[in-house]
């Protein structure tokens, strides 16, 4: 292939060049050479060329086919005509780095120049390695940030000879993402945590032609140290079926930095947890935090696939508006907005599924990487973002933290990092948490009330009655066991007078209750008097536990039984245990409304077949003839609204306050009521007594078989 380029070059060189001086009294002929280049170089694999110049001096001019050429010596052709010398060293075999001569005669007829006379000239054929800078030997320092690391730049010496690359070894053997493309000359090394403080060697060979040169470049790993740390909680023992709280809690945070917001992205199993609602953290009342807000998913709440497996958790402390700002005590070092450490973010509330496959699991709550600004904090001016450095599993003292490519819950991925800068920093190691399902064996052992691992014993019957009369603080440290042990008779239903009724008998010792003689409690009949309570039945009765509105003191109006009764705010709880069937059981002084009651056989089964009647003074009155919920009035209302619902028999009864994406607001009801006219009152605040916003909401009813749900709008 013949390049003009260099065909130019070398001719131009060759030009400013003379040996055309000589005259015919120099020389034994009337030939003289005029133009005859002193040397010609070029690669190995061009073709080169030259064009010689003779002239008859007796002539006085060159005329074609006069003056005629001859190659004497040396690689190459020269034509006859013209004196156009050429080489092609693949074609005439010359090796690569051939340095040697030519000569070339001119004629004419039997004139020939001899020796000196002829046309000699060097011939030089190269072969250049390519040149790569920056030189052999560099250091470079890498960050989990820093993705492009070197580009390398390769001078091409020898025009053609595209230089490659080849022999690329890196050691150690990096566990981050190490990349040499070698079509850009660029090297991409992404450290690991597990890189951090080590020196990798990386060699490669640049090969051009025939020549091979091997470049040493070594790279050092940092990986930087975590000024932050945000953790999940993490229970042990976790029971089935009841609501648990777990916090995301900040343990570790940079003063001089300071924190102005987060945003926590959490993936949990929405098989086995069912997620009820987040409440803002300690930072809320300690610092005066005033921004906090909860969405399903990772980009807003779902519709009707609530709750979707995943949470965001928003906070900010909020200094540009609204009523509330960050205090100022909580900035501490200025800036701040955190005064000690470890303080609570947000607490996550989860009801655990009664799903037996549970049993003995660990239920993972783990942060979730979607794209660069889940699981982020921020500080205090907001100029710098902070992501994660770490990430660590429950009881695991190895970071997991990675390259991976999003959805991930190994951390922020490098395209997070824009190369130089440092505005997105690593600085959050983050601590996954979850809850440790208990295992049923350790749990269920019906008649340990007291969970002291000896069921039916005389203090697991005091146990239980002191529940009746006080409520769940009487199990103490130890609820959850205690509820789940408190089903003595094991027909699925905790905490009824039953269970005490059947654990009397057991610790008795009486035989005609054991588990083969035990019938169910017969058909039953209540009567409500204006002072009294009348029971019908030809059932043999071994317990009952009351709940009336009102302070009143009851007198226990049968035989063979004993009655225990507690006060509390505006209501009594009684207790009566013994042996009675049918008449009068207990009257009350003053003014009582029955809000429940439960009844065991003396066997200790539960007496679930019965009716209520009302019979007032002179007037036997009537129930309703069925379920009902009404409108609340007024509607639409500020502050407080009434909710009047009717129940035609005895039942449990819940009313409940949801907000327009199906999360509960404010439970009202949730007990057994006696059949009547009722009302509820609803203050326009949720669970934990904060002030609900402007807005429609909805209330539903469910009584056994029975659901109705209705709008309300509060107004502001």
């Amino acid at each position: 292939m013949l390049r003009t380029c260099l065909a130019v070059s070398i001719c131009t060189l060759s030009l400013t060049f003379s040996v055309g001086s000589l005259s015919a009294q120099d020389s034994s002929t009337s030939i003289v050479f005029t133009g005859c280049p002193p040397f010609v170089e070029g690669s190995h694999c061009d073709s080169m060329f030259y064009q010689v110049v003779a002239v008859d001096l007796e002539a006085g001019s060159q005329r074609p086919g006069i003056v005629k050429y001859l190659l004497v010596s040396g690689p190459g052709t020269v034509d006859e005509r013209t004196g156009l010398w050429v080489l092609n060293p693949e074609r005439d075999s010359v090796p690569n780095n051939f340095y040697g001569n030519v000569e070339i005669a001119a004629y004419k007829g039997n004139d020939t120049t001899t020796g000196d006379e002829n046309c000699r000239f060097h011939v030089r054929l190269f072969d250049k390695p390519a040149f790569v800078r920056p030189m052999n030997g560099a250091r470079f320092e890498c960050l989990p940030g820093d993705t492009e690391i070197v580009s390398i730049t390769i001078n091409e010496q020898d025009w053609c000879d595209v230089p490659r690359i080849d022999s690329v070894q890196i050691n150690p053997e990096p566990t981050g993402l190490f990349e040499f493309d070698t079509d850009e000359w660029s090297i991409n090394f992404i450290p690991d945590r597990a890189d951090s403080g080590i020196t990798f060697e990386l060699s490669f060979r640049v090969v051009s032609g025939s020549s091979a040169v091997t470049y040493v470049y070594y790279f050092d790993a940092f990986w930087p140290e975590a000024t932050y740390s945000v953790r999940i909680g993490y229970q042990e023992e976790v029971y089935q079926g009841q609501l648990h709280e777990v916090p995301i809690t900040l343990e570790k945070f940079d003063h001089a930095k300071g924190l102005g917001g987060f945003d926590v992205l959490v993936a949990f199993d929405a098989s086995a947890l069912a997620f009820r609602r987040a409440l803002g953290g300690d930072l809320y009342d300690s610092c005066g935090w005033e921004y906090f807000t909860y969405r399903y998913g990772p980009y807003g709440n779902c519709d009707s696939a609530c709750p979707s497996g995943l949470l965001r958790v928003i906070g900010m402390a909020e200094t540009n508006n609204g009523p509330h700002h960050p205090s100022q005590a909580c900035a501490v070092d200025n800036p701040g907005w955190v005064s000690t450490v470890p303080v609570t973010l947000a607490t996550l509330q989860f009801l655990v599924s009664n799903d037996p496959n549970l049993d003995c699991q660990f239920v993972p709550i783990r942060f979730f990487w979607d794209e660069c600004g889940d699981n982020t904090l921020v500080n205090h001016d907001g100029s710098e973002l902070y992501l994660s450095s770490d990430v660590f599993e429950v009881g695991i003292s190895t970071s997991i933290a990675g390259v991976e490519a999003f959805p991930t819950y190994r951390g922020a991925q490098q395209e997070c990092f824009v190369p130089g800068s440092r505005v997105n920093l690593r600085a959050v190691d983050f601590y996954n948490g979850g809850l440790d399902v208990i295992c049923a064996d350790t749990i269920d052992n019906p008649g340990d009330v007291n969970c002291n691992a000896i069921p039916f014993e005389i203090a697991d019957a005091l146990t239980l009655t002191n529940y009746f009369l006080v409520g769940v603080q009487a199990f103490g440290q130890h609820s959850d066991c205690s509820i789940a042990a408190s089903d003595a008779n094991e027909d699925g239903i905790t905490l009824s007078v039953a269970d005490l009724v059947y654990m009397t008998r057991v610790i008795m010792g009486d035989p005609l209750c054991a588990l083969g003689n035990r019938g169910p409690c017969g058909r039953l009949d209540i009567e409500l008097e204006a002072s009294r309570i009348l029971l019908k039945t030809d059932d043999s009765l071994g317990g009952a536990f009351l709940v009336v509105d009102g302070v009143v003191t009851p007198t226990l109006l049968v035989n063979e039984a004993e009655m225990r009764y507690q006060r509390s705010e505006n209501q009594t709880r009684v207790l009566i245990q013994g042996s009675f069937s049918g008449g009068p059981l207990v009257s009350f002084d003053g003014t009582w409304q029955l809000v429940s009651i439960e009844l065991s056989n003396y066997c200790g089964l539960p007496c679930e077949d019965s009716s209520i009647t009302v019979v007032e003074p002179g007037d036997q009155g009537t129930l309703p003839a069925g379920y009902s919920l009404c409108q609340n009035y007024p509607n639409p209302f500020n502050p407080a609204t009434t909710i009047q619902y009717d129940l035609p028999e005895q039942t449990r009864v819940r009313i409940t306050v949801y907000n327009t994406v199906g999360q509960v607001v404010r439970t009202l009801v949730d007990r057994h009521e006696s059949p009547g006219q009722h009302e509820t009152i609803w203050d326009g605040r949720d669970d934990s007594g904060h002030q609900v916003s402007s807005g429609l909401y909805l209330y539903r009813m469910t009584a056994g078989d029975f659901m109705r749900s209705r709008k309300m709008l509060l107004l502001k």
